[in-house]
């Protein structure tokens, strides 16, 4: 399943897959994805974090929280209906935060007095401007990413947000009379 969700997220992106971080969970990391990894053209890294070492990824656990936590919770949906439902929001999510969603990149860190480090933020943008701003990412990619945007509506999006976590919630609340 995750090489499967891994090589569906490589169709989808704008521009190469070039490295995977994933943690050091064999759920993430087995013999399957490495030979995967190095049977892509070009070669794709793969890393991992140290183990027992948590707070390797602390911006990616930020990030999984803002992105999906906050929208399925930390409930484990395993039946078909429930991981179909799943897959669709992520789907929705997608779209709806890579287009529509601006957030801030740390630019620089300062030593201020007494040892504290100030963050240097840029202007917040959203996914979809980041890309389009990038002089390294192919003209014909920018144009598709330009036609897909012009078909979406932010409102409609959530509104397919909102449907789906409730499909989700309701469908939780019955598994638990």
């Amino acid at each position: 399943a995750t090489l499967m969700s891994i090589t569906g997220i490589k169709e989808r992106l704008p521009f190469p897959l070039l490295g995977l971080d994933p943690d050091s969970g064999g759920e993430f990391i087995n013999w399957h994805l490495l030979g995967w990894t190095k049977q892509q053209d070009p070669v794709i890294t793969l890393t991992r974090t140290r183990p027992y070492m948590k707070n390797d990824h602390a911006r990616i656990e930020q990030k999984n929280y803002v992105n999906i936590r906050k929208w399925v919770g930390y409930e484990r949906y395993d039946d078909s209906q429930k991981v179909a439902v799943l897959n669709e929001l992520y789907r929705v999510l997608e779209d709806y935060l890579n287009f529509f969603i601006p957030s801030v990149m740390c630019i620089r860190k300062e030593r201020q007095p007494r040892k504290h480090i100030k963050r240097i933020y840029d202007t917040p943008q959203t996914a979809y401007e980041r890309v389009l701003a990038r002089t390294d990412v192919n003209q014909r990619v920018k144009e598709q990413l330009q036609r897909n945007y012009a078909t979406l509506s932010m409102v409609t999006l959530k509104c397919r947000i909102d449907t789906l976590t409730k499909q989700l919630t309701a469908r939780r609340h019955k598994q638990l009379r």
